[in-house]
């Protein structure tokens, strides 16, 4: 007998519809109508600042949105290690930043072959000797040329120079390379936290763009058009607004990163896009808005106290790091259309990892759906290896794979 595996959200039929049942819940949905909405938004703010768009792909290791962000003009892809750069250039990406530092052989053979068999830009980032060194002697070996980014990091973060003195150290060690051609420069300021962040953040961005335009690091770079890029997904406003400040060459190309967007959320990126909408005079004046694109869709499955619902899913289905699921809509078999569910009248207090414990006081039964918007969809996203595509009836129009 032939084994049969089924994935999460598996659809019975050809015209599979939420509402009929057709849908193994719980199910990870996407709108399609939505996500070409953030993408459209997204492609019409960075025109605005003339900074091109190379979107973090580790959001949702999906083909078929990398190929949407692609067509619509994205640059290129930011990835963060040598798997995702290779699904990127499988998604026809051609210019592909691994926003991270590349160590090790394996990692490096990956980048290798990459490059001897694809006609494509790579950019990797470094923030070491020691890695300049290891780079150089093996890309040396294999004979080929590996474009390299300093990574430049603010206090108490993640990698990067954290002084000048540790730059010029780094770019000293390029300099007598064989392999390796400087490019520019990257930062990632999403790592800044404490009293008047926006100040911080705004200090560390400006301090990055002094040492990419002092001239002991542009008589180092090897590119015609040297990279100056940063920005996930809370700060991208600020980081374009300094940019725009800077009175950089034509020449360099100015490159954001931010990889939520796509998919939006109801949680910690719905609060930082209001920031951004609160202080951005481009986003006020837009007459669009980011949508959360991404709902779980679930059953309950008990009520075995008065107003506690166990419903069907939890930490292996959904991410739970930056706050539980939003109950959104309730749906009865039968009835015309779901029902919105008024905030505060259904709760999700706890998760386990197939269970989650809410308490509500609307009109649920058992085998009732409930919708449930997310938060911080990166995390949700890696827990699915196909995803379903619906439109505003509820239809299965498509699935999607991710390649995480």
């Amino acid at each position: 007998m032939n084994a049969i595996y089924l994935e999460k959200g598996h659809a019975i039929g050809k015209d599979a519809n939420i509402l009929n049942e057709d849908v193994s819940l719980p199910a990870l949905v996407l709108y399609q109508d939505k996500i070409a909405n953030n993408i459209q938004w997204m492609k019409n703010f960075s025109e605005k600042y003339a900074v091109q768009l190379a979107p973090h792909a580790k959001t949702t290791m999906t083909p078929k949105i990398l190929t949407a962000q692609l067509a619509a003009g994205a640059w290129g892809m930011t990835v963060a290690n040598p798997v995702q750069a290779q699904s990127a250039l499988n998604a026809g990406c051609q210019n592909i930043l691994m926003a991270n530092q590349l160590v090790g052989k394996a990692n490096m053979s990956i980048i290798a072959d990459m490059l001897e068999h694809h006609d494509i830009q790579f950019y990797c980032v470094v923030d070491s000797v020691a890695n300049v060194r290891a780079l150089d002697q093996f890309f040396t070996e294999r004979s080929l040329t590996l474009n390299v980014l300093i990574e430049i990091g603010a206090d108490h973060g993640r990698c990067g120079c954290r002084t000048e003195e540790h730059v010029k150290s780094v770019v000293q060690a390029l300099n007598t390379s064989t392999s390796l051609r400087l490019s520019g420069v990257e930062f990632y300021e999403g790592v800044i936290h404490g009293d008047d962040e926006i100040t911080q953040v705004r200090n560390f961005i400006h301090w990055v763009v002094k040492i990419f335009k002092s001239d002991f690091f542009q008589s180092s770079i090897h590119s015609e058009n040297p990279i100056l890029t940063g920005a996930g997904s809370a700060w991208y406003d600020i980081v374009c607004e300094v940019f725009q400040e800077a009175d950089l060459h034509p020449s360099v190309r100015r490159i954001i990163r931010p990889g939520c967007y796509v998919i939006h959320d109801m949680g910690i990126y719905e609060d930082a896009q209001a920031q951004v909408m609160l202080r951005n005079m481009h986003c006020q004046a837009s007459d669009t808005a980011l949508q959360s694109a991404m709902e779980l869709w679930a059953y309950v499955l008990s009520i075995p106290e008065p107003g506690v619902a166990i419903v069907g899913f939890g930490k292996r289905d959904v991410a739970f790091d930056a706050g539980l699921p939003t109950p959104l809509t309730y749906y009865h078999a039968g009835d015309k259309a779901p029902i919105t569910i008024e905030s505060g009248t259904c709760v999700v207090k706890d998760i386990m990892d197939q269970h989650a414990f809410m308490t509500f006081s609307v009109d649920l039964q058992v085998g009732d759906m409930i919708s449930f918007g997310t938060s911080h969809p990166c995390l949700t996203f890696d827990k699915w290896r196909e995803i379903a595509v619906i439109d505003s009836s509820f239809n299965i129009i498509d699935r999607y794979k991710t390649y995480f």
